[in-house]
C-alpha cells in the first residue's frame, strides 16, 4: 500500500465479512470508498497506490542489490534505505526519513537464505518481488508532512 500527500486521508476499509465478496469485488469496494486510490495485480503481487501518481521514491531505479537473507525484512528495508540511488533521490525530493515502526516479525526459519540479485529495479519492482519470492507479505510506503517537514517511511507490516 502506498499513501502520499495528495492523499491524506485515511484509508477506508468496506465494513463486510471478507467471505462475501471475491478478491477483486474487496478491491474495488476499497478503491470507490478512496476514490484516489487504484489498485493493480501484476504477477501476483497486488498494489493498492494513490491514482494519481506514483510517489517518485518508488520509481526509483536501482543498479546493483544483492538480497542474502530474504526472511529478515528488517535488514532488507535497512539495506534498501542505505542504497546510494535512494539516500540520493530522497535527498533531492527533500524528504526525510520517518519513524520506522517494523511490523509482525516471524520467528527464525529454517528454510534455507535464498538469494535475490536485482538489476537495474525500481524500488517497488524490488519490494514487489521480495514479497512475490516469500510467498506472503505486505510492505506500505508513505508520505507525509509534519510542521513543514516532508517525510516517508517504508516498512513490511505482515511477514
Amino acid at each position: 500500500m502506498v499513501t502520499k500527500n495528495s492523499c491524506p486521508e485515511n484509508v477506508v476499509f468496506p465494513e463486510y465479512e471478507p467471505k462475501e465478496f471475491s478478491l477483486d469485488e474487496r478491491l474495488n469496494l476499497i478503491t470507490q470508498l478512496n476514490p484516489n486510490y487504484t489498485w493493480k495485480y501484476e504477477q501476483g503481487v497486488i498494489n493498492l497506490i494513490p491514482s494519481k501518481s506514483v510517489p517518485e521514491l518508488l520509481n526509483v531505479k536501482v543498479k546493483n542489490f544483492k538480497v542474502s537473507n530474504l526472511y529478515n525484512l528488517n535488514l532488507i528495508i535497512d539495506k534498501i534505505l542505505q542504497l546510494p540511488e535512494v539516500v540520493e533521490s530522497h535527498k533531492r525530493l527533500n524528504l526525510k526519513q520517518g519513524i520506522q515502526f517494523g511490523g509482525l516479525q516471524s520467528p527464525p526459519s529454517r528454510r534455507p537464505q535464498i538469494e535475490m540479485i536485482f538489476k537495474d529495479k525500481t524500488l517497488q519492482e524490488i519490494l514487489n518481488e521480495v514479497v512475490r519470492e516469500r510467498g506472503r507479505g505486505i510492505w506500505v510506503y508513505s508520505e507525509s508532512n509534519y510542521n513543514g517537514v516532508d517525510t516517508f517511511t517504508l516498512d513490511f507490516l505482515v511477514r
